[in-house]
């Protein structure tokens, strides 16, 4: 008798050679034992999984060149802070250096920004020429002295120490001055006008 590769009925064969055979999910016995297929069939999935997230992420990208100019303004943007935070670093270190009171810095570097330009050899100065430090030792402490230290005297007492009047009277200095808990214009406030 000969061996069938397929039968529908095991009594179709020798009850010595059955046990060759395995049915299928269709009924149908055939000879041999059943591949395994949890290779390919994981396989099959994950291929299915990765065309689905292909598709997906294409969607996303609805017009490649307007992704790319996005990512483009971003990173220019990104520079741009990068090198706007670096400047305005540099001037506030070099505004301390020249003797610009710690609690005055930030609004100096605020309202001195504008002056300031990074010029062709990559450095920051006025357009005139001047380097931040040049800049803060020079004419800009002679012209706004109620941001500097004074030589041992703070405050309004720095800009009386010029032989200047001060815009203010000597009343609201003294106000301000105690608002600030600034006892050495306090001091010199008194001393200089007994009345307060």
């Amino acid at each position: 008798m000969e061996l069938l590769d397929e039968v529908n009925d095991l009594s179709e064969v020798g009850s010595e050679w059955q046990g060759l055979y395995t049915q299928a999910d269709n009924g149908i016995w055939r000879l041999g034992k059943p591949e395994d297929t949890s290779g390919l069939k994981s396989a099959l999935s994950k291929e299915r999984e990765a065309r689905k997230k292909l598709e997906k992420d294409m969607r996303k990208v609805d017009n490649p060149d307007e992704e790319l100019k996005a990512l483009r303004s971003e990173v220019e943007t990104l520079k741009t802070e990068k090198i706007e935070n670096g400047v305005k670093k540099t001037l506030r270190m070099d505004a301390l250096k020249a003797g610009v009171k710690e609690e005055h810095v930030n609004d100096v570097v605020s309202l001195t920004r504008g002056l300031f330009n990074i010029n062709d050899d990559g450095e920051i100065a006025t357009e005139d020429g001047k380097s931040p430090a040049k800049f803060f030792s020079g004419q800009y402490k002679k012209d706004r002295p109620v941001f500097y230290k004074g030589p041992g005297k703070s405050g309004s007492a720095a800009f009386a120490s010029l032989g200047k009047r001060h815009p203010k009277g000597d009343d609201e200095l003294f106000e301000e001055a105690r608002k600030n808990n600034d006892l050495e214009t306090m001091v010199m406030l008194k001393n200089k006008n007994r009345r307060l």
